[in-house]
């Protein structure tokens, strides 16, 4: 049951008329044309004060660095964290996502962490982004974006660094999304940890059991959030992993350093549960700590999308250090893969003594013991070789 702070938040939240814009697809058009105008994405004076916060740029897009002021003698470990804001795709990041941030740093550095975050301000879906061709293609341009920010903080910490990747809603899926793309063979080092608050994992929403949430869902409405979605989507099949995460084949090992905070009130929480289910077919139980990690899926009660935001709450303290558990985990767990000179060699026999299993969705090769260049067991596909799936991806997710 919710607190007594959290419902005040909530009532506070419907009184401002939250997220009002979602009611309709028209409302969600206006919204769009005229939010631009007044949209800020910079933090308030009273954060700089608390925080070190610079600005730069990376492709023309600006690019926040938030961190403690505290000397760095004080902290044992340094993690870089890249977050990704949500906001629909729709509106800039906003003064609740801030303070939300600055919480998360003021409680790792009580535990001897300095968390620096790298935080890119992507552009949103504006008058300007449709003129360009339309519109179509905008969502690659902000893969692409995400992409050179990402490799700035690989190249600026080194292989040996700890970086880290954090996104909320559609933040969230974004935030996977980018996950995905950095396989093993994208030359970037893969990230410790990949930490999702309410994440938006299919943009078309067409999981069956999001229309029953939406009823209990008290900001979200589906007209509203798949009308935003069809717009960031144009020129690209919606079902593509860049846009809808949860379609794409993933290796286990970036499952194991997934972790997913959401709330049964919230309607992205239906795709959260696939994604529970399809790490339950590799074999990963989130729901379930282990002896050196916590637990990969933690799913509030009765509370709305965004509570982890509201951080005078006792539900969003709560939140904030489970996140600062799990990032602390990443740094002290020194087995997370990362694509470094000393990385660990898998143990899988040579491709012309294996055969491909035809009962997985990601198809992997079945033999004995033996070292070759790859990393946490995935096998390397030899070129020219295709593996057929034997069923489409979809068919893998639960029906409700």
């Amino acid at each position: 049951m919710p607190s007594v702070a959290s419902s005040i938040s909530l009532l506070c939240l419907k009184l401002g008329r939250h997220q009002s814009y979602l009611h309709s697809v028209g409302a969600t058009k206006k919204h769009i044309q005229n939010h631009f105008l007044k949209a800020d994405h910079a933090p308030s004076q009273k954060l700089h004060r608390y925080y070190r916060i610079e600005r730069g740029h990376c492709r023309g897009r600006d690019v926040y660095t938030m961190q403690s002021k505290n000397s760095p003698e004080m902290f044992t470990h340094i993690v870089h964290i890249l977050y990704i804001h949500g906001g629909a795709y729709i509106n800039e990041m906003t003064l609740r996502q801030w303070e939300f941030l600055g919480t998360i740093v003021e409680a790792a550095a009580h535990q001897g962490i300095q968390i620096i975050f790298t935080i890119p301000i992507y552009s949103i879906i504006s008058p300007q982004v449709q003129a360009v061709n339309g519109g179509h293609g905008h969502a690659h341009a902000v893969m692409g974006f995400l992409k050179a920010v990402y490799r700035s903080i690989v190249d600026k910490v080194g292989r040996s660094g700890e970086v880290q990747i954090m996104g909320d809603e559609a933040g969230g899926g974004l935030a996977y999304a980018l996950a995905v793309s950095l396989d093993n063979h994208s030359g970037l080092a893969t990230p410790r940890r990949v930490l999702l608050l309410s994440p938006w994992l299919d943009i078309s929403l067409q999981n069956p059991a999001i229309k029953r949430l939406e009823h209990t869902d008290p900001t979200n409405r589906l007209e509203g959030l798949r009308e935003a979605g069809r717009q960031f989507a144009l020129g690209t099949d919606p079902e593509d992993p860049l846009l809808s995460p949860l379609f794409a084949r993933c290796d286990k090992s970036l499952l194991t350093r997934t972790y997913v905070w959401t709330s049964d009130a919230d309607v992205c929480q239906a795709d959260c549960v696939a994604l529970v289910y399809l790490a339950s077919k590799k074999g990963i139980d989130m729901t379930r700590p282990t002896k050196t990690k916590s637990q990969r899926y933690f799913c509030m009660s009765g509370l709305y999308p965004s509570w982890m935001f509201a951080t005078w709450t006792p539900e969003a303290r709560k939140t904030v250090s489970e996140v600062v558990q799990v990032i602390k985990e990443g740094v002290l767990n020194q087995r997370s893969p990362i694509l470094d000179d000393d990385r660990r060699k898998s143990s899988v026999t040579p491709l012309h003594n294996r055969t491909w299993s035809s009962g997985s969705v990601n198809a992997r090769a079945r033999g004995r013991s033996m070292q070759v260049q790859s990393v946490w067991g995935t096998p390397e596909v030899p070129k020219g070789a295709t593996v057929q799936e034997p069923l489409p991806w979809k068919a893998a997710i639960p029906q409700y």
